[in-house]
């Protein structure tokens, strides 16, 4: 929320009507449209907004890309008790302390209303650019008063020394009258301050064109273009030109719409869009934006811890370092009731600037978050210590599984091998016994035959002996 406008799409200078707004409408130092001219060499991008200006330079036959958007603040700022005016980025490069400065901003609500400092904040962002104006009065005008010294410091063609002027412009690299000068602005800006806005860009900074763009048209233009980044002309265009042409294809949505929330510095804006283009009748605006949050944070740490009623930029910096945007309000604000101070995951500790060591506060986690992320670090740890050493063990395991694995199948051949010795062994012995068995066998049966003989022949004797006797009687 620290700027007014968002990212934008090419809009008409007037607002368009309902689903129109394709392409913008540049207007050059004669006043005659110059859209379909030959293109200029380069184009400054500007989205003014109400706290800060992000500003860039496309350069020639560059298409947008590779370039980048820088910030400054879109205010003038004094010293005390000092005539110096710091413009910008100046703020931030020669002062630590901002609460001290004496702030001029040039947008009340929205709407540029201070056009010598918002002349001011553009001459400085040109100057940062390298882009050297070439204001089309001669006599006077905001450049000429500003004397000399500023002119050369500022890189001005408007310097009084000619010498002073062709060094200077041979160190810049464009002149503004070769430039184009693209404005994000948002809707609905009076007649009035548009033409003002003109005269300061073609008379006090001499740009070649200007054209002014919606800036949630240029956000819905890049949503939809999302999509389909190398349609259109050429296979290396960037994703704005692919969105600019006709052979441009939206998001699968089927409608071609978008509804674009733009919340800045002092308004919010709901813009309803077809094809890029605002549907007018339907815009709204909220007269909130990020100061009423910022009041409202200051007015709160006032009043619960430490008077800040007069230190709205370290308010507002705690308040971009530590806001989120929550997608579950209601649970999480009762889980806030119930859970105690300095254990909630979004709990922070915003350390102020003492301005001699820091120029910036600093953001931390509670003492007793800390200990819990402490805790939950080291139980992380120690499970993926004790999954490593699982695996490790595992490992192990597995190659004592194959070393066992192995040693089993050495074992199982040995115990073959002994086997089949031991049934060589044993078939040889059974051979022998056999035999030993066969030799008994026939000894028995030859001492059986003995037997019967010398039984017989026994038998035979005494029978003889009888006749003998019987003879002998």
């Amino acid at each position: 929320m620290g700027s007014e406008t968002a990212v934008a799409t090419p809009t008409k200078r007037n607002p368009p009507a309902t689903g129109t707004g394709k392409s913008a409408t540049v207007t050059s130092k004669s006043g005659r449209d110059t859209t379909n001219d030959k293109p200029l060499p380069a184009c400054i991008v500007v989205d003014n907004g109400g706290w800060t200006v992000k500003y860039g330079l496309v350069p020639p036959h560059n298409n947008g890309r590779g370039s980048q958007m820088s910030t400054m603040y879109n205010a003038t700022a004094r010293p005390p008790h000092q005539l110096t005016v710091l413009t910008g980025d100046e703020i931030t490069k020669r002062m630590k302390n901002l609460g001290q400065l004496t702030w001029n901003n040039s947008m009340e609500r929205g709407m540029i209303c201070d056009g010598e400092t918002q002349l001011r904040v553009w001459a400085r962002t040109l100057e940062v650019l390298g882009v050297v104006p070439t204001p089309q009065i001669k006599e006077g005008g905001f450049l000429k008063l500003q004397g000399p010294s500023a002119a050369k410091r500022r890189g001005s063609a408007a310097s009084t020394d000619d010498a002073n002027t062709s060094s200077n412009a041979s160190i810049q690299k464009y002149s503004s009258s070769n430039c184009t000068f693209l404005l994000l602005e948002p809707p609905h800006v009076p007649s009035v301050i548009s033409e003002g806005v003109d005269c300061i860009l073609f008379r006090e900074l001499g740009v070649g064109r200007v054209a002014r763009v919606l800036g949630p048209c240029m956000a819905a233009m890049k949503y939809l273009s999302l999509g389909k980044r190398n349609t259109g002309s050429g296979s290396n265009s960037s994703s704005f030109d692919n969105a600019s042409t006709s052979k441009c294809e939206w998001l699968n949505d089927d409608t071609s719409c978008c509804c674009v929330i733009d919340s800045g510095y002092s308004f919010t804006h709901v813009v309803p869009t077809h094809r890029g283009g605002a549907m007018t009748k339907a815009i709204r605006r909220l007269d909130i934006g990020g100061k009423v949050l910022t009041n409202l944070l200051k007015e709160a740490v006032t009043y619960r811890q430490w008077n800040m009623m007069d230190e709205y930029h370290i308010v507002n910096d705690a308040k971009e370092q530590l806001s989120f945007v929550s997608d579950k309000f209601d649970s999480e604000m009762k889980q806030a009731h119930v859970t105690r101070k300095g254990l909630r995951w979004f709990d922070r500790e915003y350390l102020l600037p003492d301005f001699v060591s820091s120029s910036r506060g600093s953001v931390r986690l509670p003492a007793p978050l800390q200990r819990k992320r402490e805790m939950e670090e080291m139980e992380k740890t120690r499970l993926e210590l004790e999954r490593k050493d699982k695996e490790a063990e595992e490992g192990n395991v597995s190659d004592n599984d194959n070393d066992g694995n192995d040693q089993q199948i050495e074992d199982e051949a040995a115990d073959a091998d002994v086997e089949m010795e031991v049934d060589d062994t044993s078939a040889d012995k059974k051979k022998k016994a056999d035999s030993k068995r066969q030799k008994k066998e026939k000894g028995k049966k030859k001492a059986k035959k003995r037997s019967k003989k010398r039984k017989h022949n026994s038998e035979q004797n005494d029978d003889n002996d009888e006749v003998d006797m019987s003879d002998g009687e």
